[in-house]
């Protein structure tokens, strides 16, 4: 049986996130393999370019099938990606001016109103393997923690 291990790598150096998709095979006669997002072919990936990389962010499933010069096998993997976009959170502030988010103060004074961010979860046969928060760029000199 063929064996397809496939590496998710969340890119945070744009304000648009890239997945980078990776992968190993450990069968001889594969020709490529195909990528496909919510049931649609987006990628036909040759040997050994074992790798692709996509500009969206959004709720998208993603399986990979590989495929020889007889057609494509049985999907493989199925990984779930969700981004979750929170917009305009409001901050209240305490006599001193500090930002509190979740009842946590930060160390710095600030009068910033809104801050935008991102939870990302990476799911895969159903259950979810990663989490990450992430602060866009709208709000660069303090960071908040909780």
């Amino acid at each position: 049986m063929r064996k397809l291990i496939l590496i998710l790598i969340l890119l945070l150096f744009s304000p648009v996130y890239a997945e980078t998709f990776v992968w190993e095979h450990n069968c001889t006669n594969t020709v490529g393999f195909k990528l496909y997002q919510n049931g649609v072919l987006i990628a036909d990936v040759l040997c050994p370019d074992l790798a692709v990389t996509l500009r969206e962010v959004r709720e998208d499933r993603y399986v990979v099938k590989a495929y020889n010069s007889n057609g494509e096998s049985d999907p493989s993997n199925e990984y779930l990606y969700v981004a979750y976009y929170y917009n305009s959170m409001r901050f209240d502030y305490d006599s001193s001016g500090n930002i509190l988010y979740k009842g946590e103060h930060t160390d710095q004074n600030a009068s910033v109103d809104d801050v935008n961010w991102i939870i990302s979860k990476y799911f895969y046969s159903g259950s979810m393997i990663i989490q990450v928060r992430v602060r866009t760029t709208s709000w660069t000199d303090r960071v908040i923690g909780w």
